[in-house]
């Protein structure tokens, strides 16, 4: 009795929210008893070779994110997060002193938890209990989430709120048909709690709880880990709701090998939890930022999410994803001898180069275990020139005076952050169902995708290219309008309908010829490029709202990415001692003589000068401009595209 209670409650809240239609009823009604049918997120009928749906066209444009990202996200391109501001602390100063003290130090956006791990609510649901400890903070009226939001309004600050989805013990002890399955039936533990399943009713209690979040006025939400655990989700809803899906039964289609499909069913069901959050919040008048997390997914070695998905979300990770792929197993492992060779800047241009093409909007970028305000300006430049968010992990144990300069640059420079949206001119195709395709043998994968691809950014991201990795997802008429090259491997590439007018761009990797420097860059006629006498420096580019063209430079953080495992430590050290430590850069950066809007000048944001060039070589103008290695750079010029 007490469960269908329960069941009951979340299914006449919905109701009370948002009244749907007829049709919507029906459809809410197969949600709670079956799951949602887990739609496939591809949308054209267009097929690459090796039979994979590939995605419907993107809406990004040429000076625009495919998705509406409020302004106030895009200028603020330094963000705090806390995550010892839990339970644990809530009867300590700290847990409503210490944003007061951020909000002193310039901090502009927090992140901070309400619900950090498997515990009841923090507030008084609508579903579910409220949590005993915070009882003293809801009494008489009271509300602890609203209270926490409205504080850091109250501060100036946007509240960014994180919500452990994943696990909720309350309602595993409720409704244990809720929980997510291994194959063997058996209950997953996730990293903090028993994982529960997204295609059960469990997902309609989530979105009840985050509308209420949403209703206290939370900018936006942040979604940590997997979302469904590798081993998962074999529950009795998903198997009803695969069978229904795809006429076979899911874990015997698993044992015999299909992979694919399992994954695809997953991605979707991911896919499908995010669309209807969105959905819901929309109609409730709310349009919180939504932060998820891709976990292993920009390291290209796993199955676990797409490219697909994050062109319609915004990513969240992690400062130490790209490095780890040194040491981590996974469906396509990195090959030993790229392992034991491959540069850790490279690594991390490369793979934060792909979350910013390839997700809604800037990639929000955890950074924790930063010390120093050199570290810290260091991975803050770096992270902003690659497209990203710095998401500074700052505790109250924490040396802040260190954080301060960096937490000054939204105040300074936030009129120019929110105009940046990537700019690039030669392609890369970064394949994931070419990479799938290889699944029986993921060593070709990486001979004739993967590798190809890197070794191809590495050359042109070395002479300062303004170069884009293309995903599935990117094959859009607008993103291949504004490139005038695209390699890729053409013997296992079909271009989509779609693209057939820019068929001539597609080009094989071996046509990408082996000159370096300038004479490369010259060559492919590039608009612009910069070569540096610090090779480990970041430079990258944006458009602005205006004809505007921005060069942002960033130092290599590297060696600032801590870890415990000490191979990864060994490495890094290594690379830190043998790289380049000059504290002071030169950078010679060339703008076709055509492209210029006037004068052939460039603004120094950061130093507030004017640098002008008289320097004329093969229709390129040169300019020579020294900088702080460990520090941002940005220059901004009036540019024809």
């Amino acid at each position: 009795m007490k469960n269908i209670l329960f069941a009951a409650i979340i299914f006449l809240f919905c109701c009370c929210i948002n009244t749907p239609s007829k049709k919507n009823h029906t459809k809410e009604k197969n949600i709670k008893n079956n799951g949602t049918p887990a739609k496939s997120t591809t949308g054209s009928s267009s097929e690459n070779s090796n039979g994979n749906s590939l995605p419907a066209e993107s809406k990004r444009g040429l000076h625009s994110y495919p998705i509406s990202i409020p302004e106030w996200y895009l200028s603020n391109r330094i963000q705090v997060y806390t995550d010892r501001l839990n339970l644990r602390a809530l009867d300590s100063n700290s847990f409503f002193g210490f944003p007061q003290t951020l909000a002193q130090n310039g901090a502009t956006v927090l992140t901070r938890a309400i619900k950090a791990r498997d515990e009841e609510p923090w507030w008084p649901s609508k579903v579910g209990k409220l949590n005993p400890q915070t009882m003293q903070f809801n009494a008489n009226g009271g509300n602890l989430a609203k209270k926490i939001i409205d504080q850091i309004h109250d501060l100036n600050m946007k509240a960014i709120i994180y919500y452990r989805h994943t696990e909720d013990a309350e309602l595993l002890e409720e409704h244990s048909d809720w929980a997510a399955r291994d194959i063997d039936g058996q209950l997953v533990n996730s990293t903090r709690g028993i994982a529960m399943s997204l295609n059960s009713p469990y997902k309609k209690a989530l979105i009840i709880r985050i509308r209420e979040l949403a209703s206290y006025g939370a900018d936006g939400f942040y979604f940590d880990y997997m979302h469904i655990p590798l081993k998962a989700d074999f529950s009795e809803f998903s198997q009803r709701l695969y069978r229904k899906t795809y006429g076979v039964d899911m874990i015997k289609d698993y044992q015999s090998g299909n992979i694919l499909r399992y994954y695809e069913f997953r991605n979707n069901t991911i896919s499908q939890f995010f669309t209807e959050l969105r959905d819901s919040l929309s109609k409730d008048g709310k349009s919180p930022v939504l932060l998820i997390s891709g976990n292993t997914w920009p390291k290209l070695i796993d199955l676990h999410m797409n490219s697909e998905f994050f062109h319609n979300f915004i990513l969240k990770s992690e400062l130490t994803i790209p490095i780890t792929d040194i040491t981590s197993a996974g469906t396509f492992e990195m090959p030993a001898n790229l392992k034991n060779s491959i540069s850790p800047f490279y690594l991390n241009a490369f793979c934060f180069s792909y979350m910013r093409d390839n997700t809604a909007g800037p990639p929000h970028i955890w950074c924790t275990g930063l010390n120093n305000p050199e570290e810290i300006s260091t991975v803050s430049s770096g992270l902003i020139s690659l497209g990203c968010i710095a998401n500074l992990n700052i505790d109250p144990n924490s040396n802040i005076a260190a954080f301060g300069p960096v937490l000054q640059w939204n105040k300074k420079y936030g009129n120019y952050f929110k105009q940046l949206v990537p700019y690039t001119n030669v392609g890369i195709l970064v394949s994931e169902n070419q990479r799938n395709s290889y699944l029986s043998n993921p060593t070709e994968a990486w001979n004739n995708v993967l590798t190809p691809a890197y070794n191809s950014f590495l050359q042109l991201y070395r002479i300062g290219a303004p170069v884009q990795l293309v995903s599935d997802a990117g094959l859009t008429t607008y993103n291949i309008a504004k490139l005038n090259v695209v390699y890729c491997n053409k013997s296992i590439t079909k271009i989509p309908e779609r693209l057939q007018s820019e068929k001539s761009k597609f080009v094989n990797f071996s046509e990408l010829n082996n000159n370096d420097g300038k004479k490369l860059a010259m060559a492919l006629n590039l608009p612009v490029f910069c070569l540096k006498d610090n090779e480990n420096e970041h430079v990258n580019y944006f458009t602005g709202a205006t004809n505007n063209l921005f060069i942002v430079c960033g130092g290599d953080f590297s060696s600032s990415v801590k870890f415990k495992n000490p191979r990864l430590t060994s490495i890094l050290t290594q690379w830190a001692a043998n790289e380049n430590n000059s504290s002071v850069t030169t950078l010679h950066l060339y703008i076709k003589k055509d492209r210029f809007l006037g004068n052939p000048q460039i603004e120094d944001v950061i130093d507030s000068r004017v640098i002008t060039s008289n320097k004329l070589d093969n229709d390129y103008y040169e300019f020579d401009i020294r900088k702080k290695s460990n520090t941002l750079g940005m220059l901004e010029v009036k540019f024809k595209e």
